[in-house]
């Protein structure tokens, strides 16, 4: 079994990555939250599929990381990570 970043979501936690770094200042904050996106990707096991939803294609999944949801699949027993995103309402309003 693999983890496979896809480079959309690896282009999504750069832009994660950037959002707590240069708005809101915080170096350290981008880091642990990144660190912690990529250690829920790492510990996705195919045999335990976490929940699917309306809006998501056949065969997506998402799981959780604080307000982050980590959209997956799996295929040939290896988890393809397709994109990362805010689930906030507007995280944009964040300062």
């Amino acid at each position: 079994m693999a983890v496979i970043w896809s480079k959309k979501s690896v282009a999504n936690l750069k832009k994660i990555w950037n959002f707590y770094t240069f708005n809101l200042n915080t170096i350290y904050g981008a880091n642990n939250i990144v660190k912690g996106i990529k250690k829920t990707g790492a510990a996705l096991n195919p045999n335990f599929l976490h929940q699917s939803e309306a809006y998501l294609a056949t065969n997506q999944y998402r799981a959780i990381y604080k307000h982050f949801k980590i959209v997956y699949t799996v295929r040939n027993n290896d988890i393809h990570i397709l994109q990362i995103f805010d689930s906030r309402q507007l995280p944009l309003k964040i300062k």
